[in-house]
């Protein structure tokens, strides 16, 4: 027996807002992912982070396990100098 959905709600229990908002969100990154060299751009799971969504979140988005996320964003962020925010890394200055 399958648990009976709520307005708005779709199958795996987000919201339908939180849905299409994932969905735009991911369009982002692949454009971004597109229109950058890797080199000149921050780690996309670092600014995710960095704005505030979980891992399993950003998992998600970018279809990537939870440890492959955390992995991602560690490493990234050891390589980031002190003093120095990802956010300067993706503006190419």
């Amino acid at each position: 027996m399958s648990a009976k959905l709520t307005p708005g709600q779709n199958e795996n229990g987000s919201s339908m807002t939180e849905s299409i908002l994932l969905a735009i969100l991911s369009l982002l990154v692949e454009e971004r992912e597109a229109r950058q060299p890797e080199k000149s751009r921050a780690k996309i799971e670092v600014l995710l982070a960095n704005a505030g969504l979980d891992v399993s979140t950003i998992g998600r988005v970018l279809d990537k396990q939870d440890g492959a996320v955390r992995k991602a964003i560690s490493r990234a962020r050891a390589r980031v100098p002190l003093g120095t925010s990802t956010n300067s890394i993706d503006s190419g200055n």
